[in-house]
């Protein structure tokens, strides 16, 4: 009985951290010390790491192919590197509809979650209204798009920090412009900003 009463306590100590935002307190994060994950039953569990997945495959089309290096005139000087392209991106709204299909079938199983199934709902529900936004978005509108999938992102990835799923993606910080994203490789690439100033930007959070 005191085991599954602690259980319960620590359910409703992530609802509460993960409604209110906390996790993503810089002033906290580095200091915090690793939360022990919450382990999720079949199907909930397939479908959680899907929407990880298909997020990660919406960081690479944001990112976009690595450019080729461009060789630059006279002898002993070394390649440049062409600019990034502007925020538009290869994919990027079949990517979205895919992601946001892939919230859809995670929620249909967030019961599955137990007590935790309010603060996973609240989440999806939040993750879907920014992707809606970045859909809606115009190609004159460049930066909401960008704006809103980046709040999509903060959302997902308190998926990956909550459960206790089979994955080896990572989760970045950018301190200069406070973006959070979820990648594969150790490397930081930043996925939100067009002018390449940022492009290294990000330390790892996990």
């Amino acid at each position: 009985m005191r085991m599954i009463t602690r259980i319960l306590i620590q359910a409703l100590v992530f609802a509460a951290v993960f409604s209110c935002g906390l996790i993503f307190s810089p002033a906290t994060a580095e200091a915090r010390k690793p939360v022990k994950k919450m382990k999720v039953s079949q199907p909930l569990a397939g479908r959680l790491m899907t929407v990880l997945v298909e997020t990660e495959a919406l960081h690479r089309a944001l990112v976009g192919p690595e450019p080729e290096p461009v060789l630059a005139k006279g002898k002993g000087k070394k390649p440049k590197e062409p600019p990034r392209a502007p925020a538009a991106i290869v994919n990027v709204n079949d990517q979205i509809k895919t992601l946001s299909g892939s919230l859809t079938k995670a929620s249909q199983h967030s019961k599955l979650a137990g007590p935790s199934s309010v603060a996973l709902d609240k989440i999806i529900s939040a993750a879907q209204k920014h992707l809606r936004v970045a859909q809606n978005s115009g190609k004159k509108n460049q930066k909401q798009k960008i704006e809103a999938i980046s709040e999509s992102f903060r959302q997902i990835i308190q998926i990956a920090q909550m459960y206790e799923l089979d994955h080896q993606y990572k989760i970045f910080f950018c301190s200069k412009d406070r973006s959070y994203w979820i990648q594969s490789g150790g490397k930081a690439q930043h996925p939100f900003d067009s002018t390449g100033k940022l492009k290294s930007c990000g330390i790892v959070m996990r």
